[in-house]
């Protein structure tokens, strides 16, 4: 299919279920999707192959603190991913992703928890799907260690657990669930 100048070539890969670290310690819940039966690529056609790695930095801080399931954020494709010496999806791109999840710290000493998912990438003629599904959890800071028991017991009473935080400029990795191809190599 043609889309402003680009050829987007379907395929659904199905993720893979391994951890991963991700930039600023943030875990990414799948790797890179492996389709089952299906190429990563098209031959004929010379497309960009499915499962492309893609660089995206965050344009906004999301926190557990003030983050809502379902919101829409946006990210940018740090650096140009090219195929054979030519610009497939040049850097400065914008691209979208979605809070999936989200837990408010609370006390006793509970983190907070935030569950992102990198969606697409918007290009000129389309959206080029992606994948990548990343998970960040608040740390507890309980003030120090306490040697008695039951004064441990009674400070947790008071404590809380930190916010999960993604910050505005960390760099997250997507994978493309297309095939793409510009739009030279498509004729």
């Amino acid at each position: 299919m043609m889309l402003g100048g680009l050829a987007l070539i379907a395929a659904t890969p199905e993720p893979r279920a391994a951890a991963a670290e991700g930039a600023g310690g943030s875990r990414s819940v799948f790797g890179p999707p492996v389709p089952y039966g299906i190429a990563t690529h098209d031959d004929r056609r010379g497309g960009l192959p499915v499962n492309t790695e893609v660089s995206l930095r965050l344009n906004v801080t999301l926190s557990s603190k003030d983050a809502e399931e379902g919101d829409i954020f946006g990210l940018t494709v740090t650096d140009d991913v090219q195929l054979n010496g030519q610009v497939v999806i040049p850097a400065g791109t914008q691209a979208t992703g979605r809070v999936m999840g989200v837990t408010r710290r609370s006390i006793p000493g509970q983190p907070g928890r935030l569950l992102i998912e990198l969606r697409s990438i918007d290009l000129p003629g389309g959206t080029l799907p992606v994948s990548g599904t990343y998970y960040e959890r608040g740390t507890v800071d309980n003030g120090g260690r306490f040697g008695n028991p039951v004064g441990a017991a009674i400070v947790s009473l008071f404590v809380t657990g930190r916010s999960a935080v993604f910050y505005q400029g960390q760099v997250l990795k997507a994978y493309t669930r297309q095939s793409i191809r510009p739009a030279t190599a498509a004729r």
